[in-house]
């Protein structure tokens, strides 16, 4: 088959660092053509992710006009009730860290599909 390089960035979320400075970096950077986030951990992990993207793009709308959509965003649950991602049948649970790799390859070819938030 033929192989595809794809570009990432970890962002730990443990560090507590500013995240909206990180989203605005990654964001800057010339070779990225597609942008999403998967985010891993429960609902209020993914609340504050969402939180914070926005406040960038409120901050920084010139950066999201990069791009022809707004960056999709996929959840890997790994909290403690998940009800978003269980809700929106992304599964339950983590169960252990080699599931990851699906997750990463489920979100890149998944279909973007619009919400309200």
């Amino acid at each position: 088959g033929e192989e595809e390089f794809l570009a990432g960035h970890v962002c730990e979320l443990a560090n507590r660092m500013d995240l909206k400075e990180e989203i605005r970096q990654t964001m800057m950077k010339p070779e990225i053509a597609q942008l999403r986030f998967l985010v891993c951990g429960g609902d209020g992990t993914v609340t504050w992710v969402l939180h914070e993207i926005e406040e960038c793009k409120e901050e920084n709308p010139r950066l999201f006009s990069n791009f022809q959509e707004e960056p999709a965003i996929g959840v890997v649950p790994a909290g403690t009730g998940n009800d978003l991602a269980r809700s929106l049948g992304w599964g339950a649970k983590l169960r252990s860290v080699a599931q990851l790799v699906g997750y990463v390859q489920w979100t890149l070819a998944a279909d973007i599909v619009p919400m309200d938030q």
